[in-house]
């Protein structure tokens, strides 16, 4: 057994010889050109010839007989097996090789076992999902890409990024399964994915943890449009109503002349009995800071716009 590592991977070169089977092929009147170098009974012996597994493969005959250098009619080289694997490994379209040898006609066979790689095909969403998010949302948070390497840990991987985008939107009770669709002729898995979402969650009353009260709770409240103003009802939570949010506390702030007020959202508290999600927000209300224009009429909001003061809101 003669071992060949390309890059990662090792690929078993197996010769199916012994020294009693290449005696027997000598007494049968098959002579040998084999010379004792230690490396394989078959060194040197005519390729009588060469046989892939499985038959179809994803290249083309004419190609693969073209990048191999073991030859029918040719002599038998160790070091063209070592190459041979090689050769096939480059082309990026098989994930293990091997060459077996064993004795024919006085010769040698030379069988070619090869397992294919495979790649990412379509990769598509199923499921009665209200939007946000939606099924371009959930492929991009999946971050399987059409041609790239397919590995099952992938799969897996891609299925927690779209659970976490689903709990950012409000769905905590959702879950996610995979079907996995193989396409031999073009080496392709079809990926589909099927979404089940119960209800979106609710807001629930922030709690805000503050350097000092410049805000009172209904008005960080009312700022942050999470809940209705004219209806006694919490909207539902969305990744955007969030941020957006976070920023119209921040916003709030710096209508009071909190010009360096930072809103941080630390943590999403998930209450499952009501369903609902109450943001966890850090804020620094900093100093109070009064921008004027001395000599000329400007507004306070274009002062605002034009003075390069630091705005923080972080989510």
């Amino acid at each position: 057994m003669v071992k060949v590592r390309a890059g990662a991977l090792v690929f078993l070169i197996i010769a199916a010889w012994t020294l009693a089977g290449a005696a027997q092929a000598d007494r049968a009147g098959n002579p040998s050109t084999f010379a004792p170098s230690g490396s394989s009974p078959y060194e040197g012996r005519r390729i009588d010839g060469i046989v892939l597994v499985p038959t179809r493969q994803p290249l083309e005959p004419k190609v693969i007989t073209q990048i191999l250098p073991v030859k029918t009619g040719s002599p038998f080289q160790t070091s063209d097996a070592r190459e041979t694997i090689q050769k096939l490994y480059a082309t990026g379209r098989y994930d293990d090789i091997v060459i077996d040898a064993s004795p024919r006609n006085g010769g040698v066979l030379i069988t070619i076992t090869t397992r294919n790689s495979w790649f990412i095909g379509r990769v598509e969403i199923e499921g009665d999902i209200p939007e946000p998010p939606n099924a371009g949302q959930l492929v991009t948070a999946s971050r399987l890409d059409l041609g790239q390497p397919f590995e099952k840990d992938n799969v897996k991987t891609a299925a927690d990024n779209m659970n976490r985008l689903l709990v950012s939107n409000g769905f905590y009770n959702s879950h996610v399964d995979s079907d996995l669709e193989y396409n031999r002729l073009t080496q392709e898995v079809n990926i589909t994915f099927t979404i089940t979402a119960r209800r979106r969650a609710r807001f629930a009353p922030p709690a805000v943890k503050s350097d000092g009260q410049v805000l009172t709770d209904r008005q960080i409240i009312k700022a942050s449009h999470w809940h209705w103003i004219l209806i006694p009802k919490w909207q539902q939570l969305t990744l955007q109503r969030v941020t957006t949010g976070v920023e119209r506390i921040r916003m709030k702030y710096q209508n009071a002349n909190r010009l360096l007020a930072t809103v941080t959202l630390d943590s999403l508290e998930y209450s499952p009995g009501a369903n609902t999600v109450s943001p966890h927000l850090s804020v620094t209300a900093g100093p109070v800071v009064e921008v004027k224009a001395a000599g000329a009429k400007i507004s306070i909001k274009r002062i605002r716009e034009e003075v390069p003061i630091d705005r923080k809101s972080v989510v």
